[in-house]
């Protein structure tokens, strides 16, 4: 996962990032991204985060990143659908930025997913 997120995030990269707000240790992040079906038919929205990977190879694991809902009915065609993107920073978690990925199925790259973890007292990475 950090390989991959490396690449998507480097320079001259098309790959679409989601920042979620810099939260401290013990804290939730929140965000949404937006699913649009640009095709003609309904089509099924599939969604699973990564863990995201941190400095010093420090992680927050995947089962604190919640993507929701992760199998809503089928999205009508032309339309989309708002999507919740929720981590919770476990408690003593290090400080700097993680980073992981939103997959999908339907898409052709990843989403990058980015949180920067604050110090104890809000400061920054």
């Amino acid at each position: 996962t950090a390989s991959l997120a490396d690449r998507a995030s480097g320079a001259g990269s098309s790959v679409e990032t989601v920042e979620l707000p810099p939260t401290p240790a013990g804290g939730f992040a929140e965000g949404s991204l937006w699913v649009h079906n640009t095709t003609a038919s309904p089509a099924p929205v599939e969604l699973a985060a990564t863990s995201l990977a941190g400095p010093d190879g420090l992680a927050v694991p995947a089962h604190a990143v919640s993507v929701g809902p992760t199998r809503p009915d089928p999205l009508p065609a032309r339309a989309s659908t708002e999507v919740r993107l929720r981590v919770h920073v476990p408690d003593g978690q290090g400080p700097g930025r993680y980073q992981g990925l939103v997959l999908t199925p339907v898409a052709d790259q990843p989403l990058l997913l980015r949180l920067d973890v604050t110090a104890i007292g809000g400061a920054g990475s």
